[in-house]
């Protein structure tokens, strides 16, 4: 019994190391127009492109030299994007979620800094307690992104203020912070 229960840990330990340090197919796109396809993986500060999946060279790539990248998780590809902040000087990796009058960005990093995806991409540990979650709009693929901070009904009303019915709704507190989704999904189908 205590070989099995040994054994079950170390396997377990292996395959998380190993999941977090896979190469996975990867699609860039430059903002010259051109494209690459082959594996990629997400450091901290650039992507590592290889042509081949278990070997040859590493090309890094600085993510501001990139238009975006999509790399494939459980048989879908996830776009990743770039984006400068609103009203500060430094720009951040995040994960695309949806499209829209209005644009939704989710990142998710962990206290050490690392970048974490949500269905099963770099490393994401299971009920890993330090995450945070963050959600950040634009209404332009080249606005700068934006995210409610403190004030989210002054805020989300004034970002939403061309819909009369949802800001109504952002008001009387039917949608709130956590509601988010929901907020952009309605703004994008319901509102003109």
């Amino acid at each position: 019994m205590h070989k099995l229960i040994i054994t079950l840990i170390l396997s377990l330990l292996i395959a998380t190391a190993t999941a977090q340090h896979r190469r996975e197919k990867a699609k860039l796109y430059f903002k010259d127009g051109t494209e690459l396809v082959g594996f990629a993986k997400i450091k901290s500060k650039k992507l590592n492109f290889y042509k081949e999946k278990r070997k040859g060279k590493v090309v890094k790539y600085n993510f501001e030299d990139l238009k975006y990248f999509e790399i494939k998780y459980d048989g879908k590809y996830v776009s990743f994007y770039y984006k400068k902040i609103k009203g500060k000087d430094r720009s951040m990796l995040m994960e695309l979620i949806t499209t829209g009058k209005v644009i939704l960005y989710r990142r998710a990093v962990s206290q050490k800094g690392d970048i974490h995806t949500f269905n099963g991409g770099i490393g994401t540990p299971m009920g890993m307690p330090d995450k945070k979650i963050s959600y950040y709009m634009a209404k332009n693929e080249t606005d700068d992104v934006i995210k409610f901070k403190q004030k989210f009904k002054k805020e989300a009303k004034a970002f939403f203020k061309d819909c009369k019915q949802l800001v109504e709704l952002i008001s009387t507190k039917n949608y709130r912070r956590k509601d988010i989704l929901d907020i952009v999904d309605y703004y994008n189908n319901d509102c003109e």
